[in-house]
């Protein structure tokens, strides 16, 4: 049986997964970058700022305001398609500076439809 969203050839469901990126992640529109290549990739689940990591300002000029941060999320979808889209976190916007994306596989959800924010 076909996960019936995804197209995934798992027997049961897709795999999912729960992701974190460090970096200069927050302020360089990084959620809408992580949504759009979801969405591309036909990827469910969510991404998020992460409120408890505390911010270090990078550059205090207000126009360029940027801090670094955590984003955090889940993903779930054929692996291929999840590999895919952890490269492309890994680069992230042109704005962004990447410094680590941390991944681990999670129990898939059902019914889940999607990729959005979860701020």
């Amino acid at each position: 049986m076909n996960c019936p969203l995804h197209h995934c050839s798992h027997a049961n469901s897709c795999p999912q997964i729960s992701f974190n990126v460090h970096g200069r992640v927050q302020g360089v529109n990084f959620r809408s970058f992580a949504i759009d290549e979801a969405e591309s990739r036909g990827l469910t689940g969510f991404v998020g700022n992460d409120p408890a990591y505390e911010h270090e300002l990078v550059d205090s000029s207000q126009a360029n305001a940027r801090c670094r941060g955590h984003v955090t999320g889940e993903a779930q979808g054929d692996d291929s398609k999840i590999q895919d889209y952890l490269k492309a976190l890994e680069k992230g916007p042109s704005a962004a500076r990447v410094s680590k994306v941390e991944h681990e596989k999670i129990e898939a959800k059902s019914g889940e439809k999607g990729f959005g924010s979860s701020d």
